[in-house]
């Protein structure tokens, strides 16, 4: 959410609320093509066997590259995001608490720690709770940025009609952004649907509100973001990581708000990660060492954080590449095996002799 005015700034104002809004629709369509292949694929398994996760599904469908290709899209996406993640908490940290005398280098192997705890996640239902505190904290965050921004309301208009339709220079990086915070809900799709009571119903009304949302949420940040850390300060909004804010005690709250949002996203997002792994990888392995790979990521993503300088220009191309990839390519590769072999065709006639 904090990388969305300066993906405004990039795209220009009205491409890219259009854009962003378009972005969105394809993800959600992305998500039910998960859907039908995940239940394409579960039609044809014997009762009781295992639903299998997103990895597994490329893999049922497309075969060994698809597994592949699947878990590069991931870990560029998922990995590269905990490490922006945990560079930019390091750095904020270092800068609005100062009285500890500690870099943001510091901070971000500090904050590894209790992260490890990820790495004994064993099913998404229970992170319902962390995913809903941190639902509660970024609202929180949205809400201070826009009142700051209606601070200084009588600007708008003026900030609206100066801003260029698209600006051609960057409007390249600002797609790659946008489609950069798609992949969790369609990645995450087949463990979601597979944890629901009543998927069939339950799933597609949860999408839409999950889709209105979240893109309400993120063009108003993105619009008030960039109105008051950009054009009332007269300056240009140059980093995907951070607005840029002064130290005031508004700005400080503010920032401790997103933090604890990017905290709670770990457990997430990570679990993604791990599972996409352990089940192409490491299927049947004992859980201490599926747990001591885990251990071993994390560790990793603190050290990235610390020893790779400007991640956050790697992460706008890397990311903006996995989750193409992993949303729009890969997806409809499966989704033409599936037609092709007959499996959609099967599965959509049994669920509609079910109803």
């Amino acid at each position: 959410m904090q990388a969305m005015p300066f993906y405004l700034y990039s795209a220009g104002l009205w491409f890219g609320i259009a854009f962003f809004i378009l972005s969105m629709v394809l993800a959600a369509d992305a998500a039910l093509i998960v859907v039908r292949c995940h239940r394409a694929v579960t039609f044809t398994m014997r009762e009781g066997a295992h639903a299998p996760g997103y990895t597994a599904l490329m893999c049922a469908l497309l075969g060994r590259f698809g597994e592949v290709a699947a878990i590069f899209s991931i870990v560029l996406a998922n990995w590269g995001s905990c490490i922006a993640y945990t560079k930019y908490i390091g750095d904020n940290l270092a800068k609005f608490f100062p009285a500890a005398h500690l870099a943001g280098s510091t901070w971000s192997m500090l904050i590894t720690v209790p992260l490890l705890a990820c790495a004994f996640v064993e099913d998404v239902s229970k992170m319902a709770c962390t995913s809903f505190l941190g639902l509660l904290a970024g609202q929180a965050f949205a809400c201070l940025v826009v009142a700051q921004a209606v601070s200084h309301g009588s600007t708008f208009a003026d900030f609206a009609a100066s801003e260029p339709v698209v600006r051609w220079s960057s409007v390249q990086v600002a797609m790659g952004l946008a489609v950069f915070c798609k992949e969790g809900m369609v990645i995450m799709t087949p463990s979601v649907y597979g944890a629901m009571k009543s998927p069939q119903r339950g799933y597609p009304r949860a999408l839409l509100a999950m889709t209105v949302f979240f893109t309400l949420n993120y063009m108003i940040v993105a619009v008030a973001g960039y109105f008051r850390f950009g054009y009332v300060p007269g300056v240009e909004v140059r980093s995907e990581l951070t607005l840029g804010f002064d130290t005031t005690p508004v700005n400080s709250a503010t920032v401790c708000l997103y933090l604890v949002q990017l905290l709670l996203s770990f457990p997430p997002v990570l679990f993604t990660l791990f599972s996409s792994i352990e089940q192409a990888w490491l299927p049947g392995r004992p859980l201490l060492v599926r747990r001591a790979l885990r251990v071993a990521i994390i560790a990793a993503m603190g050290a990235v954080a610390v020893a790779v300088p400007r991640f956050g220009d790697f992460l706008a191309v890397a990311g903006g590449l996995g989750n193409s990839l992993g949303i729009y390519v890969l997806l409809d590769l499966a989704a033409l095996r599936a037609t092709s072999q007959g499996l959609l065709v099967s599965e959509m006639l049994s669920a509609e002799l079910c109803t």
